[in-house]
C-alpha cells in the first residue's frame, strides 16, 4: 500500500511538472512575442514626443542658448526660431538636467529622424542586456536553461508601460539596464562601475536620487562619489556652451518641476493629477504631492534601513526603486524601472521555491496582467459593437476615448492603485528571508551587517 501511494505521490509530482514547465513555455513565448510586437509597431520608429524635447534641448545648447529660457518664453523669439521651427501649439522643449544634455548632444550631429533610429536601438540593447542579466542571474542561481529564460521573460513582462516608453521614446529602459548593471557591479563589488551606472538613473533625479538612500546604508560612498562627480563633469560642457552656472542650471531644473506641482499639472501613481485636482479644494497640488514624497522618503528610508544587510543588491535598491515609482512625480512608463525588481523576485522563487517571492512577482505586474485582460475584453466588444453599428474606425476609437475617460471608471482605477501601491509595499516589507539571499548563498552585503544578525534585528 505504502509503495502505491509513493508511487502515486510521484507520478502527480510529475504531472505537476510538466505542468509548470509548461505554463513557462507558454509564458516566455508570449512575453517574448509581445516585445517583438512593440518594436514591429510602426509607432515605436516614429519620433516621440520625448526624444523630440531631448533632441530639441540639445540643439538648443548646440547653438548657444539655455533650453529653460527658451521654455519659459524669455530668449527672443528669432533668435530662438534661428535653431529650430517649433511645431504649432507644441512646447517644444523641456527643463531638463544639464547632464543630460550634454549626453545628448553627439545625437544632433545626425537628422531627426536618424538619431531616433540610433536612440531606439540603443533602447532595444538596454532590454537585450535586462535580459542578458535576468539569465546571469538566474545561472548563478542553479537554474536550469529553460528556467533562465523564465527568468528573462519575467524581467521584459512590462506590459503597457513597455509600448508607452517606446512610443514616447524615453530613457525609461536606459534607466532600468543602468539600475539593473548598478545591482551587479554592486554584488560584484566594482563600486566606480555602480557609480557611472547611477549616474545613468540620475537623468531623472526624482527617482534616481532616492538611491541614494541604500548606498548610504550599504557605505558605497565610492558609488555615490562616482556618481555625483561624473554628473558634475558632464554638466560642465553643457553650461560652458550655454554660457551659464551649472549650479544654476540644476537649480532650474528643481524650479521647472515645483512650478508643474503648483500648477496642478504633476503627480505621482499613487497621488494622479485627477486626484490632485480634485483635493485642491481642501489643500493646494504642492501640499498633497509634498505629503506623498515626505511618506515615500520616510517609507524608504525604513525599508532600506531595514534591509541594508541584504546581501543581494538588487534586494537593497528595490525599496528605492518601487517607492519612487509610487511616491515620486513620475509617468506610468516609468514603471519599466521595475525590471530588476521583477528579475529578482522571479529567480528567488523558482530557485528557492518561495511562495512569497513568486506572489510578489505576481502583485508588481498586476497592473500588466489586469490591462491585458482590459484589452482582452474591451477590444473585442468595441469591434462586436463598431460591426453591429456601422461606425468607422474613428467612431471606435472615440468609442474607447469616452470608455476610458469615464469619470466613475477613471476615480475606480486611482483608487485601485492606491489600493495596489499598499499593497506592493507591503508585500516588499514582509518578503520571507529567502528573498534577501544573494545568487552566490549566505554571503553577506560588503561593508554591510552580517545576514543573521539583519534578520535579528528585524
Amino acid at each position: 500500500m505504502e509503495a502505491t501511494r509513493d508511487e502515486s505521490l510521484q507520478t502527480r509530482s510529475a504531472n505537476a511538472g510538466r505542468g509548470w514547465r509548461r505554463c513557462g513555455a507558454f509564458f516566455r513565448i508570449a512575453v517574448f512575442a509581445f516585445v517583438l510586437l512593440c518594436l514591429a509597431s510602426p509607432e515605436t520608429w516614429r519620433v516621440g514626443m520625448d526624444f523630440g524635447w531631448r533632441y530639441n534641448e540639445a540643439l538648443c545648447v548646440r547653438s548657444g542658448l539655455d533650453p529653460y529660457d527658451v521654455c519659459f518664453g524669455h530668449t527672443t523669439s528669432d533668435r530662438f526660431r534661428s535653431v529650430f521651427d517649433p511645431e504649432p501649439g507644441k512646447l517644444p522643449v523641456n527643463a531638463y538636467t544639464p547632464w543630460e544634455y550634454t549626453w545628448a548632444l553627439p545625437l544632433t550631429c545626425l537628422p531627426r529622424k536618424a538619431a531616433h533610429t540610433v536612440f531606439q536601438l540603443l533602447n532595444l540593447a538596454a532590454m537585450l542586456g535586462i535580459a542578458a542579466l535576468a539569465c546571469r542571474r538566474a545561472k548563478r542561481a542553479g537554474l536550469p536553461s529553460p528556467a533562465r529564460l523564465t527568468v528573462a521573460a519575467g524581467a521584459c513582462f512590462l506590459g503597457l508601460s513597455l509600448v508607452r516608453v517606446l512610443q514616447v521614446s524615453n530613457y525609461g529602459l536606459l534607466m532600468a539596464f543602468a539600475a539593473f548593471a548598478m545591482a551587479e557591479c554592486l554584488n560584484l563589488r566594482r563600486e566606480i562601475l555602480a557609480g557611472l551606472c547611477w549616474s545613468v538613473v540620475l537623468v531623472k533625479p526624482q527617482l534616481g536620487i532616492l538611491m541614494a538612500i541604500p548606498l548610504v546604508f550599504g557605505r558605497h560612498f565610492v558609488a555615490l562619489a562616482t556618481g555625483a562627480g561624473f554628473c558634475a563633469l558632464s554638466a560642465l560642457p553643457a553650461a560652458a556652451l550655454c554660457g551659464a552656472n551649472p549650479a544654476s542650471m540644476v537649480w532650474r531644473v528643481l524650479h521647472s518641476g515645483t512650478s508643474s506641482i503648483r500648477a496642478g499639472e504633476a503627480g505621482t501613481p499613487l497621488v494622479p493629477p485627477e486626484l490632485v485636482s480634485a483635493l485642491s479644494g481642501i489643500a493646494p497640488p504642492a501640499a498633497w504631492l509634498a505629503a506623498s514624497a515626505a511618506i515615500g522618503l520616510a517609507l524608504c528610508a525604513w525599508l532600506s534601513w531595514r534591509w541594508r544587510g541584504a546581501p543581494d543588491a538588487v534586494a537593497r535598491l528595490a525599496p528605492a526603486l518601487v517607492v519612487g515609482l509610487l511616491w515620486m512625480p513620475g509617468h506610468f512608463h516609468d514603471r519599466v524601472l521595475l525590471a530588476p525588481v521583477l528579475a529578482w523576485l522571479l529567480a528567488v522563487a523558482l530557485s528557492r521555491h518561495s511562495r512569497g517571492a513568486l506572489g510578489a512577482w505576481f502583485l508588481f505586474t498586476a497592473e500588466f496582467w489586469v490591462g491585458l485582460a482590459l484589452a482582452a475584453v474591451l477590444l473585442p466588444a468595441l469591434a462586436l459593437f463598431a460591426l453591429a453599428s456601422g461606425e468607422p474606425t474613428n467612431g471606435r476609437l472615440q468609442g474607447l476615448a469616452v470608455l476610458v475617460g469615464n469619470p466613475a471608471l477613471r476615480a475606480a482605477y486611482d483608487w485601485t492603485l492606491l489600493a495596489l501601491g499598499l499593497a506592493q509595499i507591503a508585500a516588499l516589507a514582509t518578503l520571507p528571508r529567502a528573498a534577501l539571499l544573494g545568487p552566490h548563498g549566505l554571503q553577506s552585503a560588503p561593508n554591510s551587517p552580517s545576514i543573521s544578525s539583519y534578520t535579528e534585528q528585524s
